[in-house]
């Protein structure tokens, strides 16, 4: 079962303010479970309110700050929401600790760009590339929701095309 928070931790008083229901189940993992069981960062698309899992996301970074997941998908969220300061730093986190996921950097490239930071969007999306070189077609990307390997290799070299005919 998930715990809203375990109980070694302090919830804050905004998430305090709003505790899971059956209708809305928390999706951060407690104490009892362990990372072996399949414990992993809550999906963007799993979500029913964006700002829950928002607040969600940045509890479990808390709990877990090695998980690469959870800051590609706060990256994400942030990007999303248009924070994206916020967002290419949680993306910076998440292609520092899993060099190999090309969604990381794909995603890291399109905040960049909208920083209008167009060297450090070039390079990931080049090293997004060079990753998925090396990935069968239909293997599914690591934190992309069924998003397989050609699609994102498809996605990676419209944005290098569009970025190459761009002065």
């Amino acid at each position: 079962e998930l715990t809203r928070f375990p109980t070694n931790s302090t919830p804050t008083a905004e998430a305090s303010a709003r505790p899971a229901t059956k209708n809305r189940p928390s999706i951060v993992p407690g104490p009892n479970q362990a990372r072996a069981s399949g414990s992993r960062a809550p999906s963007v698309a799993e979500a029913r309110d964006p700002l829950s899992t928002r607040a969600e996301l940045e509890t479990y970074r808390l709990i877990h700050p090695l998980d690469a997941s959870v800051h590609l998908r706060l990256g994400m969220v942030y990007l999303e929401a248009g924070d994206i300061a916020r967002a290419v730093e949680s993306l910076r986190r998440a292609t520092f600790l899993d060099p190999n996921n090309p969604l990381a950097h794909f995603t890291r490239s399109r905040a960049c760009l909208r920083l209008g930071d167009r060297p450090n969007a070039l390079a990931a999306l080049t090293q997004a590339r060079r990753i998925l070189a090396r990935l069968p077609d239909d293997q599914e990307v690591a934190g992309g929701d069924r998003l397989t390997s050609i699609e994102l290799r498809r996605a990676v070299e419209i944005q290098l095309t569009a970025l190459s005919s761009q002065p």
